[in-house]
């Protein structure tokens, strides 16, 4: 057993190594030994299972004053329990369905994400993304603070 190896996975994308880019496990753990998490005032957390949900509703709780979650799939194909959803938006957690992440803005701290609207999202027969976008669909949500909650991993 390796309870208590897991890591946040960091997407390989422009800005992700930039402050103010936080790991969900990280993050999680942080917040509930009341550690200081780093989190700013605006927070946009990046997939849409239910850890993204317990990261975006864990910063409703420390305080963050606007918060968005993105994610490349549409309503009908989220991961997360409907459970989840449904509160996050009772409490005012703002949810992209089918967007990009296509950068994390910021010359030297976040400013904010751009993100595409997604089109279509499918997987190929090796398990990739393929994913069309809508032209002339770029955009940018500002915030101080990303967190990727995209999937764990075991620590090496």
């Amino acid at each position: 057993m390796a309870l208590g190896t897991h890591q946040g996975v960091r997407l390989p994308m422009e800005g992700s190594e930039l402050p103010g880019v936080l790991l969900n496990s990280d993050f999680l753990r942080d917040a509930s030994m009341g550690v200081e998490t780093g989190m700013g005032k605006r927070v946009i957390v990046l997939d849409g299972g239910n850890v993204a949900f317990d990261c975006a509703r864990t910063a409703r709780r420390l305080g963050a004053e606007e918060i968005h979650l993105a994610c490349l799939e549409a309503r009908e194909n989220m991961t997360a329990d409907e459970e989840e959803i449904e509160q996050a938006q009772e409490e005012g957690i703002q949810i992209h369905r089918a967007h990009t992440f296509e950068a994390i803005l910021g010359p030297d701290r976040v400013s904010g994400v751009r993100f595409c609207i997604v089109k279509s999202f499918t997987f190929d027969e090796n398990r990739r993304a393929v994913i069309e976008k809508e032209e002339n669909s770029e955009h940018a949500i500002e915030a101080d603070t990303v967190i990727f909650a995209v999937g764990q991993r075991t620590q090496s």
